[in-house]
């Protein structure tokens, strides 16, 4: 009997070996975990929660803090807003919660894409000349050149930003 003890004292120490092994895996995988630049959220999500369930599974539970804190870290710059916004939220937020925030935000920011007034993306892709308070964006096009002027002030500092000034 004193020899089945030994057995079973045995197995479990490797076991346990072995677990930590994995979980360092695991943990290693969770904290590089990001949000790809063509994955869905939901993809994401799901990712996440099956890396949780495998240490979970081995008796490493993760915390609900410490999973929002993975997974906003893994969000891309697009996510900025959405992570300060939420980072100031009462501290009994869950998972579950942060998932259904962060997929209803993904449809936001596909929705602005789709429909953003196509002037703006005209005006940040062209080459502006700075006058005074306004912008004036040169535009070619096949047939002839034409040189449109918009007074936009607003749209100085982000211009300025993502286009190179001519002089």
């Amino acid at each position: 009997m004193l020899h089945t003890i030994q057995v079973w004292q045995r197995l479990e120490s490797r076991f346990n070996v072995m677990s930590l092994g994995v979980a360092l895996d695991l943990k290693r995988m969770l904290t590089n975990i990001s949000l790809e630049h063509d994955q869905s959220m939901d993809s994401y999500l799901r990712s996440i929660k099956t890396i949780v369930d495998a240490l979970a599974a081995i008796q490493c539970a993760i915390s609900d803090l410490e999973l929002i804190q993975f997974t906003t870290t893994g969000l891309p710059k697009d996510y900025d807003s959405f992570v300060t916004t939420y980072s100031m939220l009462p501290r009994s937020t869950s998972f579950d919660d942060l998932r259904s925030k962060l997929l209803l935000f993904e449809q936001r920011i596909k929705y602005n894409k789709d429909h953003s007034h196509p002037i703006h993306q005209v005006l940040l892709q062209l080459p502006v000349i700075v006058k005074g308070k306004g912008v004036v964006p040169v535009i070619r096009t096949t047939t002839r050149e034409i040189v449109t002027t918009v007074i936009m002030a607003d749209v100085i500092e982000t211009t300025r930003a993502k286009v190179p000034r001519l002089q």
